[in-house]
């Protein structure tokens, strides 16, 4: 139990330090609980509204190039682009814009 307990303290100490000199932002973050947890229907059209688009453009931009390719290749690349823009850029953008819908009213 000390040992948990220590550690917290590094983990809230680097914290501090690391807002501090602004290597890391804090956010307001919705607490996910059993009663306010969006359901599966919300979060399948949010994901699917991000991942078509995306889809979409990377083939009208980079199709031809990517038709070239080694159908393991091409699955590769457009995975790996795909997961990296979804992580990081369009899915918190999305759960930020679409926030009142997905957490309110979950009844």
């Amino acid at each position: 139990m000390a040992h948990s307990q220590k550690r917290l303290r590094g983990i809230n100490r680097l914290m501090y330090i690391l807002k501090k000199h602004r290597v890391v932002r804090t956010y307001k973050y919705i607490r996910v609980t059993q009663q306010n947890k969006p359901p599966r229907y919300k979060i399948f059209l949010l994901t699917w509204l991000a991942i078509y688009p995306l889809i979409t453009v990377i083939f009208l931009l980079f199709g031809k190039q990517l038709n070239l390719l080694p159908i393991p290749i091409r699955t590769l690349l457009l995975t790996l682009v795909l997961v990296y823009l979804m992580t990081y850029i369009v899915m918190p953008w999305l759960m930020k814009v679409f926030s009142t819908w997905l957490y309110l009213n979950n009844k």
